[in-house]
């Protein structure tokens, strides 16, 4: 396992046609954006991805992220910085590219992963009144994001 500064764009994307990612990874339990046979075809050259750039969600997630990542700095009181790299087994042909990076108090530092959803039934409820966990994909992203940093746990909030 590898990190390297996070490439240009271009060729972020050529690399990540190649390998596995943390976004894709649901998709191989059936509860991520594309089947397991549509994620198959297109790692293996032999479908295009589809074009995700004017879905809701991804449109505003982009648009938004850096501000999201702002007010949850603000409302929890913790430093949230830019994820400025890009982890990636080559012989395992997987990667993973973090959003933003949170340092917990004993030093370790451990993703942040930001989501734009669409209405509340996309969180599972918790006990808690006003408080939801992610949904499973969104933790299995996590999961494969922490893998790569090589950390072997973390909270949600």
């Amino acid at each position: 396992m590898k990190s390297i500064p996070l490439p240009p764009k271009e060729e972020w994307l050529a690399l990540k046609s190649k390998l596995l990612g943390g976004s894709e990874v649901a998709s191989l339990f059936g509860i991520g954006y594309r089947t397991p046979l549509q994620l198959y075809m297109e790692k293996a050259g032999l479908a295009e991805p589809e074009d995700l750039s004017g879905v809701v969600p991804v449109l505003a997630g982009q648009l938004f992220e850096d501000s999201i990542a702002e007010l949850a700095a603000i409302v929890r009181g913790v430093s949230i910085h830019k994820s400025e790299l890009f982890y990636m087994d080559e012989d395992r042909r997987t990667c993973a590219t973090l959003d933003y990076l949170f340092t917990e108090q004993d030093g370790s530092t451990v993703p942040v992963e930001l989501k734009f959803l669409s209405s509340k039934r996309d969180y599972i409820p918790l006990e808690t009144e006003g408080d939801y966990y992610p949904p499973d994909k969104f933790v299995i992203q996590v999961q494969w994001q922490l893998h790569h940093m090589g950390v072997t746990q973390a909270s949600h909030g």
